[in-house]
């Protein structure tokens, strides 16, 4: 067999169950990791004596943009790469409809040969190779495909996780108030001049010198991954300016780190996607000198049509702490919102408090993170940064809520 067992069940590929079962079955063997950049989708083939067995092998798993996919490691494997028919510039040249599963959408596809992954280094990880897709159909962008091998310990070993709630937004502000005209004229709302001194104050913190060893490691964190609303984007620009991370880094902008929609949430509605998420949150500050943001990964519209389940928005959580352990970082820092925060804690520290309360704008929570324990127990030892508290904000505020206080003040 070609790259490894059996593939979780459709829409389940990507989670931390997929992680633990990929894990399972490499036994003393190591993890096939593979990320996809530029193109729609991928899948990933068998190759040698299993590859011409069938007219059409079955894949081993399907490779979605921006996110790691984990497999056993049992030879080299061949990635079949979705293209975008507008990124074709000749329909002439080799172009012609390619068998691609079920995926009816896809009309030309080139495959890339995955292979020569240098062994995991004594740390437990590979170096990442990069491959990319030729010219067979004179695709106009050569898409990419990043390959690492890993071994099972490195992948479960424990991570530090620091999330960061957004500086005080327009919508925070007309909530707590009941200004609902605030509320009504906009979607994706930034922040107030409070959230910016909040950032500021937060700022201060990062340029100091780190008092505790969780201060340390937060300073210590690799990566910086965001929501892509436009208050997140300006919290990580002014509260994480001077960061290691950012020095030379980007903020990764990330789908699933967005807030949970809600019936009456348009802050939770956007008009930016790709580079124009970051030229709309600059546009909203001071002239200055800001970090780059990645935002390859939200190209799409990333924010949620409708108001969404609590199961929906644990799946996202599931899949960023899957996303989490596929990282050889020790630390990583997630920016993002109130209700993402509180659900990550309902699904894996139910009883703390940071599963029932919300930590204030601008709030850092430290926590471990180690997904090979039991479903519910992923989280431990959360822990406020920098001075940080709970909010003492009435965490039913919504549109609703101040419709009807606005309506009981005119009354009265």
């Amino acid at each position: 067999m070609g790259a490894g067992g059996s593939i979780a069940k459709q829409g389940q590929d990507d989670g931390v169950d997929a992680v633990l079962q990929a894990c399972k079955e490499a036994k003393d063997g190591p993890l096939l990791l593979l990320k996809l950049t530029g193109a729609p989708k991928a899948r990933v083939l068998p190759r040698g004596p299993e590859a011409t067995k069938h007219t059409a092998p079955s894949p081993f798993g399907l490779l979605k943009p921006h996110a790691w996919l984990c497999m056993p490691y049992k030879g080299d494997v061949e990635v079949q790469v979705a293209l975008n028919i507008v990124d074709v510039k000749r329909t002439t040249h080799a172009f012609r409809a390619v068998s691609f599963g079920d995926h009816k959408d896809v009309t030309a596809a080139e495959t890339v040969k995955v292979e020569g992954l240098a062994a995991p280094d004594g740390d437990g990880w590979g170096v990442v190779k990069t491959f990319q897709t030729g010219d067979l159909t004179g695709a106009r962008t050569k898409y990419k495909v990043h390959a690492r091998l890993a071994s099972v310990q490195a992948v479960l070993a424990p991570r530090k996780l620091f999330l960061v709630r957004h500086a005080e937004s327009t919508w925070n502000r007309a909530t707590r108030i009941g200004d609902v005209a605030t509320m009504l004229s906009d979607v994706d709302h930034g922040l107030t001049k409070l959230g910016v001194s909040q950032c500021a104050e937060l700022q201060r913190h990062v340029a100091a010198t780190p008092r505790t060893e969780a201060e340390r490691a937060f300073l210590a964190a690799k990566k910086v991954f965001s929501s892509p609303s436009r208050r997140t984007v300006q919290t990580a620009l002014l509260a994480l300016k001077g960061h290691p991370a950012l020095i030379e880094g980007s903020v990764v902008l990330r789908a699933d780190l967005r807030e949970v929609r809600t019936a009456h949430g348009r802050d939770n509605i956007a008009r930016a996607s790709g580079v124009a998420i970051r030229t709309q949150a600059v546009a909203g500050l001071e002239k200055g000198e800001y970090a780059a943001v990645d935002a390859d990964g939200v190209h799409h519209k990333w924010w949620a049509s409708a108001a969404e389940s609590e199961a929906v928005v644990r799946r996202r959580v599931d899949r960023e702490l899957a996303q989490l352990c596929l990282r050889s970082d020790a630390a990583l820092i997630f920016n993002s919102h109130s209700k993402f925060i509180r659900c990550m804690f309902r699904a894996e520290l139910p009883d703390c408090a940071f599963a029932r309360g919300k930590i204030a704008n601008c709030g850092v929570v430290a926590v471990d993170v180690s997904i090979d324990k039991p479903p519910g127990r992923r989280l431990e030892a959360p822990e406020l940064l920098f001075g940080g508290t709970f909010s003492s904000a009435d965490s039913r505020a919504s549109l609703l809520e101040a419709v009807r206080r606005r309506s009981r003040s005119d009354g009265g």
